[in-house]
């Protein structure tokens, strides 16, 4: 057991999953206050809450795109009874270092792989793989292609843009 997984949070961490990739079902998706770790002040912050765990998720902007392109909407009151695949991705970047952070596979609801290309201000586009999952699923490793070349052989893509490029406050998040 990693020790960090010993001290349980409020909020759900990578390092918690021990190599598994849950699949969660959203029971609620929120704005919540959350103070700041560095400033000390309090910020609203999106939360996922699951049906499964009594704990939330604060994804970063990334994973939002990916729960958008699974659940079909840009609007959370839409997300809730959605199954998400989480899993532990080792090599997150936040800022200049490398942590790990929570990621979505996919879902047990994706009848297909998609690609979702996500577009960030002041980054290169890069495209995030979501597969199916569960049971009776093909076993497919996700994983992030920031040179990714569609081609006629491509999963159905998602192109998904945003404005703003705020980078993930918390290390755990991807962003």
């Amino acid at each position: 057991m990693d020790w960090r997984a010993a001290f349980k949070g409020q909020f759900i961490k990578a390092v918690e999953f021990g190599g598994k990739e849950p699949t969660l079902t959203i029971s609620d998706a929120k704005l919540v206050k959350v103070e700041d770790e560095k400033t000390k002040k309090e910020k609203d912050k999106l939360v996922i809450f699951f049906r499964e765990i009594d704990r939330g998720w604060i994804p970063c902007k990334t994973a939002c795109f990916c729960v958008s392109a699974i659940a079909g909407s840009n609007d959370t009151a839409t997300w809730a009874g959605k199954r998400l695949t989480l899993f532990c991705d080792p090599a997150v970047q936040f800022g200049s270092l490398t942590v790990e952070g929570v990621r979505v596979k996919g879902s047990p609801d994706l009848t297909r792989p998609i690609d979702v290309t996500i577009r960030l201000p002041k980054k290169k586009p890069f495209i995030a793989h979501l597969v199916p999952t569960g049971k009776g699923k093909a076993s497919q490793e996700p994983h992030v292609d920031n040179g990714s070349v569609e081609t006629e052989a491509s999963p159905p893509s998602v192109e998904l843009a945003d404005s703003e490029g705020v980078l993930p406050d918390e290390p755990g998040s991807q962003g």
